[in-house]
């Protein structure tokens, strides 16, 4: 007889069978590892990252969301002359711009974003009060989105002619 393992008699139909609890364990544990895997199998193929597009480019620009986590915060930063990878590390720890504290909701059931517009639900943090810088012609800002449950997104865009032009991926 083996020391310090438990041995239990199963009966089913007459028959008796001698299970360890060591197997039993090793079972349940097996399960829960296939488990946890097949669902983060399911969140990685059926979660959506955050997208930004600008919908309206009329100066101040309005922006829809989209994705499948839930928004945290959305910052405005800038301007920046150009969009410089080099100019943006020197600035980063700046403050935003505009700071808004989102619903806890899904990005994509957020109203469409309209710079400088509070939108009912939301809370501005930055400027403490009062609205968020008039955006300058020929500047460019950047609009980020850390999320919970997905990706998160953000878009750089500028400001010429009075309409709002998204700049490619960095």
């Amino acid at each position: 007889m083996v020391k310090n393992k438990a041995i239990y008699k199963i009966e089913s139909t007459g028959c008796h069978q001698t299970v360890s609890i060591s197997v039993v364990l090793r079972n349940i544990t097996t399960a829960l590892s296939l488990f946890m895997i097949a669902s983060a199998c399911n969140n990685a193929f059926f979660e959506k990252g955050t997208q930004v597009a600008i919908v309206d480019d009329e100066v101040p620009p309005s922006f829809k969301l989209s994705g499948s986590g839930t928004a945290l915060r959305i910052f405005f930063y800038g301007p920046y002359n150009t969009i410089d990878t080099e100019e943006i590390k020197a600035r980063l720890g700046d403050p935003a711009i505009w700071e808004l504290d989102a619903p806890r909701s899904t990005i994509d059931n957020l109203p469409i974003l309209k710079y400088g517009a509070l939108p009912s639900g939301f809370t501005q943090i930055s400027p403490s009060s009062g609205p968020p810088p008039n955006l300058i012609d020929g500047k460019c800002y950047s609009i980020t989105v850390p999320t919970n449950g997905a990706n998160g997104g953000g878009m750089y865009f500028c400001i010429r002619n009075g309409k709002a032009e998204k700049v490619p991926s960095l």
